[in-house]
């Protein structure tokens, strides 16, 4: 007969293989701060602000996340940073970081246009 430890290895080795420990594991933190009322005290307004530059990259991250499918990591990214309740629009935070966005990379998350712009600056830069 399997032991509970080895039932619990082959599980959590065959969940991690699929892909799905990861959601889980943010699922159930997220899900234990709900249950905790933690998320409310993440969010209190007596939180300093923090700087915009710090701002402009949670809500690059968050963008990220939620492009890639990362939804639970995403929900508990934001109530952690609480990027959702100051957020900058696209346009501005392009603005603000100095890039271009074009029809090409405006279906895909910011931060990877930031990467194509530093990497358009230093191959211009080296000629």
């Amino acid at each position: 007969m399997v032991s509970e430890d080895e039932l619990l290895k082959v599980l959590k080795t065959s969940l991690e293989e699929g892909g799905q420990y990861g959601r889980l594991k943010a699922d159930l933190q997220y899900q234990l701060m709900l249950a905790l009322g933690l998320d409310k005290q993440l969010l209190d307004a007596s939180k300093p602000q923090p700087p915009l530059s710090i701002g402009m990259v949670n809500q690059l991250i968050l963008e990220y996340l939620t492009w890639c499918g990362y939804n639970f990591s995403g929900s508990v990214f934001s109530a952690e940073s609480s990027v959702s309740s100051n957020q900058l629009s696209r346009e501005e935070l392009c603005k603000q970081l100095n890039v271009k966005d074009s029809p090409s990379t405006s279906q895909l998350p910011l931060l990877l246009a930031v990467l194509t712009t530093v990497k358009e600056v230093k191959t211009k830069d080296k000629n």
